[in-house]
């Protein structure tokens, strides 16, 4: 997988944590790194990271 396709899976994985918790994003994107994308959310802030050897994706909510 290359480096494009995986930041498509991460961005597709925070989208679907962020419908899954019921949260609308404001600003998607409003940090990002390679494997790291933060967004502003109606709830917080959501972060996701993407292991890119084993494609592992976590997810963290860290309230304002």
């Amino acid at each position: 997988m290359n480096d494009e396709q995986i930041e498509q899976k991460l961005v597709t994985a925070h989208e679907k944590e962020a419908d899954e918790r019921k949260m609308e994003i404001y600003n998607l994107g409003w940090s990002q790194t390679e494997y790291a994308i933060c967004s502003k959310t109606s709830k917080g802030y959501l972060t996701s990271e993407i292991d890119s050897n084993t494609l592992e994706i976590t997810h963290n909510m860290e309230k304002y």
